[in-house]
């Protein structure tokens, strides 16, 4: 393997489990990269699941993860559910949520480890990239990883706020996954949406279950967040798509069938209290015990784990009492994964909903994927509303979103800083990218102040749910107004404001809150005193590629400065 070798990773750091997927770019061997979803050894050295618990031990002093956490250990749970503030975090029924157990395990994180929660999500990340490298190592060869060009990608959820992404990437900071390669790797982060349709859609249609003009809806379920997407096929020979509808992402994922579990036994605990049936019982023993039995065995077994169910009952003895065992009936049984799983397939049916009112047709196919996505009620529901749409994958469906994470790397390698005249530059326009996405959906507007008064408004340039096409150009004049008092360092600038549905009190932007709108990245430029005078307006040029926007300012017809930023699935500058 050459030293121009390129390393492309991809993370999907999950609720409840994790996994990693990378590819190999060698321009010596002339083969593709092939994306392979990432294993780790056990200390016996046999192969571990390639996904793993997203847990850490709480103890500092002996720093465990996931599945080399001894059993009984206390753990760190919920590390990804740490990053949102609290106050984000849904309390309404509709969302069929239990906030209190995530609120829960925020407090372990932080007064029994002493962690903030991108700390604790670092440390993961850390030890996940660590039990990776083994067999990455391995599949390079005698290159070593440290003489690689490094494209990482992580994936989150469509609807974190810029906020939460930014606490995202302290952690990828913090953990030095950036640090594997030949100088800072590259990185950036996608909607796990988007990146379950990169892996989903190229196996579909090498599989010919859609052709052009199709329309596809993508379900991807987890542990603790579940995110949709709409995708049309525009072309077959290369696959591209459109994104028809913004993707949308709800935490309604599997953790949250616990607390009503729970909730249903302590219910029928206290009824036989009452009656004077169980008057010895051991409310916490019992408790701990059946949510042992729902973790490992009903929930991932039901409905295949049909009839009544038995509670053991413990005492305070820790003997089990003599009498008849608490039964749990099928239908109690299916009641508790309602309380989720309504909420996926609503989730599921408005994107059907918005696909029927924007292209006046239904899609060809609902896919259901995430690890939760391979469970037989979760597709026993989604076939009794989709019906004939239905398309289930795989077992190896649980990882779709680190394999699409790398295939975003892929497609985006030309755009590697530093590139420029690298050996493996020539090789960029050989990989197969097995597909592309042509325009996303605006899930904001973006616009700019014609002036710097307090009054001034703002000059909408993309407006929520436009369609933002690759090679899309947007121009506009900037008058002197709108940059005269903007002065950085000599360096006069413009802000780019960006819609949001809420702006907290947290955010350093709240205070520069504009018709709902907030500063979001800024466009600078070298002064000219030329360019300065209030009698000279600049041109600012927006080319889109429906993942980034590239900014040029001119005066007369020359360009001052230009930046890339990161918009849309990006998310910050």
């Amino acid at each position: 393997m050459a030293s121009g070798s390129v390393l492309f990773l991809g993370f999907d750091f999950g609720t409840t489990f994790s996994s990693a997927s990378f590819a190999i770019l060698d321009p010596s061997s002339g083969d593709l990269p092939k994306v392979t979803t990432a294993c780790i050894l056990a200390a016996d050295g046999n192969i571990l699941d390639a996904r793993v618990p997203s847990t850490l031990s709480a103890d500092p002093n002996d720093l465990q993860w996931g599945p080399f956490i001894p059993p009984g250990a206390r753990t760190l749970r919920l590390l990804k559910l740490c990053l949102p503030h609290e106050e984000d975090l849904p309390d309404h029924p509709d969302h069929s949520t239990n906030p209190d157990e995530v609120r829960e395990a925020i407090r372990v994180i932080r007064h029994v480890a002493g962690m903030r929660g991108f700390s604790a999500a670092a440390k993961y990340l850390s030890s996940l990239w660590n039990g990776c490298e083994p067999q990455i190592a391995a599949a390079a060869g005698r290159v070593s990883l440290r003489d690689m060009t490094v494209r990482i990608v992580f994936t989150i959820p469509a609807t974190w706020r810029e906020d939460v992404v930014a606490r995202m990437r302290d952690a990828v900071l913090e953990s030095r996954i950036l640090n594997v390669g030949r100088g800072p790797a590259a990185m950036e982060f996608l909607a796990e949406s988007e990146a379950a349709a990169l892996a989903v859609l190229p196996r579909l249609s090498e599989s010919r279950r859609c052709k052009v003009g199709d329309l596809v809806v993508i379900c991807d379920c987890g542990g603790g967040t579940v995110d949709v997407g709409s995708y049309e096929v525009t072309s077959l020979h290369p696959l591209t798509v459109r994104e028809c509808v913004a993707g949308e992402s709800q935490l309604c994922g599997a953790i949250f069938m616990t607390g009503v579990f729970v909730s249903l036994i302590d219910r029928k605990l206290a009824e036989l209290a009452e009656i004077g049936r169980c008057a010895n019982i051991n409310r916490e023993k019992t408790l701990s015990t059946t949510r042992a039995e729902w973790e490992e065995n009903l929930k991932p077994r039901f409905p295949q784990y049909v009839g009544e169910y038995r509670v053991y009952l413990h005492g305070d003895d820790d003997k089990k009492p003599s009498g008849p065992l608490l039964e749990i009936s099928s239908d109690e049984v299916a009641t508790v994964f309602r309380s989720v799983t309504t909420t996926i397939t609503g989730l599921a049916a408005k994107q059907v909903q918005a696909l029927l009112g924007k292209k006046q047709r239904l899609p060809k196919l609902v896919v259901l994927t995430g690890g939760f996505g391979c469970n037989r009620f979760l597709q026993q529901e989604f076939s009794a509303r989709f019906h004939a749409m239905m398309h289930f994958t795989s077992s190896d469906g649980r990882n779709v979103v680190s394999d699409g994470a790398v295939v975003g790397a892929l497609r985006s390698f030309g755009n590697i800083p530093g590139m420029t005249g690298h050996p493996v530059t020539a090789s960029a326009a050989s990989i197969a990218i097995p597909i592309l996405i042509e325009s996303r959906v605006a899930r904001a507007s973006y616009g700019y102040r014609c002036g710097t008064e307090p009054a001034s408004g703002i000059t909408w340039f993309i407006q929520k749910g436009d369609d933002i096409t690759t090679g899309q150009v947007k121009q506009f004049d900037l008058t002197h107004s709108a940059f005269e008092s903007n002065i950085d360092k000599g360096y006069p600038y413009v802000p780019i404001y960006r819609t949001a549905d809420r702006v907290t009190s947290t955010s350093s932007s709240t205070s520069q809150t504009v018709q709902g709108a907030y500063p979001f990245c800024r466009i600078k430029w070298k002064a000219l005193k030329a360019a300065l005078t209030s009698n000279v307006a600049l041109k600012v040029r927006a080319h889109l590629n429906g993942h980034t926007m590239r900014f040029e300012v001119l005066y007369d017809g020359r360009v001052l400065s230009e930046d890339i930023i990161a918009v849309e699935m990006l998310y910050r500058a």
